[in-house]
């Protein structure tokens, strides 16, 4: 080979080396700056025993490992302890994080804080629920409008065959009237169920044995024909009862989310389908966008973390498992 090419290969490849050098050194330095960054999660609770909240904290868990950022846990003991959310909230802002991550437990009334936080100079990430707020850089969560559609369409699927000649009354179990979670998921459900006759929504608060204690009372006094629960509380709640009345697989029911004894439930034909979110990668996700912002780059206004429709037909695909029992992730 002539000189003059042996020369300009030479060239190239210092080139090409100079570039990959450049990069390995980009992201050894993006990795000592997260090191150095401190974010505080603000989640809407922190004892409730929910299977959900667990996986998003192992997601987090698992970004936070990758990049070395620093993260600190905070919480109510119980979703609808919003005062108290609040005034974690703003305990939070006082240590003066790089960042907070903010799962609000409702729509208005942590607005103020997430407008306080910005005054002080703290960006804030809302996940799961919203705020209603055009200051968070960016809102991680499922398309609960659209998760709530796949719900109610699945249920009138089933209402067409069981009673293809009747008006079967369905009832929404839902877990809280403040969080966007639920005013979306509604909204879905009833646009999903258009034309059908929905009797009416029920609030149990998060709390499993409201939603229990009132899908007993209204089976047991009212013609109920089908019901939607919201998420995992209100879905093991109504699942329960209606399985302890004897109903399991005559009384249809679609719900929220994928906990163990839900999936249990799904298998023995006690609810016919769940909408399942990706708590995993809301969390891993959240933390990856808030490193993008302290980096100093650009994100999406919303990210939507997805959904599946899962029956008793199609939850041992392959492509599922991962989704439906990541239970093995929290024991990592």
């Amino acid at each position: 080979m002539k000189r003059g090419n042996w020369l300009y290969i030479s060239i190239i490849i210092a080139a090409l080396l100079y570039i990959i050098l450049l990069n390995v050194g980009g992201l050894t330095n993006d990795k000592d700056l997260l090191r150095e960054k401190r974010i505080i999660v603000v989640l809407k609770s922190v004892a409730q025993p929910m299977d959900f909240w667990d996986v998003v904290k192992t997601g987090m868990e698992e970004a936070a490992r990758e990049s070395g950022v620093q993260l600190e846990f905070t919480g109510p003991p119980h979703e609808q302890m919003v005062e108290t959310q609040i005034e974690l909230f703003y305990q939070a802002v006082e240590k003066q994080p790089h960042m907070i991550i903010l799962a609000s437990s409702d729509l208005h009334r942590l607005r103020a804080p997430v407008t306080y936080a910005d005054r002080m100079g703290i960006p804030v990430l809302t996940m799961d629920s919203a705020v209603d707020s055009e200051i968070p850089i960016s809102f991680v969560a499922t398309d609960n409008v659209e998760a709530g559609v796949k719900a109610g369409r699945a249920l009138a699927e089933i209402l067409d065959k069981k009673f293809p000649d009747g008006n079967p009354a369905v009832m929404i179990m839902s877990h809280s009237e403040g969080t966007s979670t639920a005013i979306d998921r509604e909204k879905g459900v009833r646009e999903g169920l258009e034309g059908y006759n929905i009797i009416g929504t029920w609030y149990c608060d998060i709390d499993y044995q409201v939603a229990y204690d009132l899908t007993k009372e209204l089976l047991t006094t009212r013609p109920i024909d089908a019901v939607v629960g919201l998420n995992e509380v209100s879905t093991l709640g109504v699942a329960d009862a209606v399985n302890d009345l004897g109903l399991g697989g005559i009384i249809p029911i679609v719900g929220f989310d994928n906990a163990a004894r839900e999936m249990a439930y799904l298998e023995a034909g006690v609810l016919n389908a769940v909408v399942v979110q990706r708590p995993f990668n809301m969390g891993y996700l959240s933390i990856k966008l808030a490193e993008s912002h302290l980096l100093g780059e650009k994100v999406e206004p919303f990210l939507n973390t997805g959904s599946i429709l899962i029956t008793r037909e199609n939850m041992f695909r392959p492509e599922y498992q991962e989704v439906l029992f990541p239970y093995d992730k929290l024991t990592n």
